[in-house]
């Protein structure tokens, strides 16, 4: 699969030197990809998906405590509760394979919403340079819309994942003025058997 995007995106935030306060996040994708499909036994075979994917975010973070370590390093625990609608609208063509069968996809279109809460702990030090920020994550997720695929007129779909529960950890740190790393773990839960686990890492380093 190939494919670009483009958009636009804008954010509200609070300039409360505390971090607390509502935020509102936005922003609008086009997307369009060509996607491959290569069978053991025919020919390779390709089609369209494009369309636009929209999102809408507010919260608001409360400050639970602050105060200062012995060693001078900052302490700011935090609480954020999250709101967010997505919509989906990436649709995929409609395609006929090798053995001549009609292919198309469901679920585009589906609005995604998601209610959740967030506790983190930041630790600054403007001596050292580093900030350091551990958090955890509980979120509920309801699809308006089942994905799944019709194949020569039969319909399949994935079942169990329209609503399900989500909770992630995570860390997110600047050891350096040149050197940032951050990680999540999450574990995903719904009905009839649905589950998901999945985790990242990354850096960014600036010369």
């Amino acid at each position: 699969m190939s494919g670009y995007s483009a958009g636009l995106y804008a954010t509200y935030m609070n300039a409360a030197p505390a971090g607390t306060g509502p935020y509102v996040d936005t922003w609008l994708l086009w997307q369009k990809f060509r996607n491959k499909v290569d069978p053991s036994n025919a020919e390779e075979e390709s089609y369209d998906s494009k369309g636009f994917t929209a999102s809408l975010e507010a919260g608001y973070t409360f400050g639970l405590k602050d105060w200062v370590s012995t060693d001078g390093t900052q302490n700011a625990a935090r609480l954020r509760l999250e709101a967010q609608v997505i919509r989906m609208g990436v649709r995929a063509d409609q395609h006929v394979d090798a053995e001549n069968y009609t292919v198309s996809g469901t679920g585009a279109g589906n609005v995604r919403t998601r209610v959740g809460a967030t506790v983190y702990h930041l630790f600054t030090n403007d001596r050292t340079g580093r900030a350091i920020k551990p958090f955890l994550s509980l979120n509920w997720y309801h699809d308006t819309k089942s994905f799944g695929v019709t194949y020569a007129g039969v319909h399949d779909r994935a079942e169990g994942n329209r609503n399900f529960g989500e909770v992630k950890v995570g860390l997110e740190g600047k050891l350096s003025k040149h050197v940032n790393l951050w990680g999540a773990a999450a574990y995903q839960q719904g009905k009839q058997g649905f589950r998901n686990v999945g985790a990242f890492v990354g850096a960014k380093v600036l010369f």
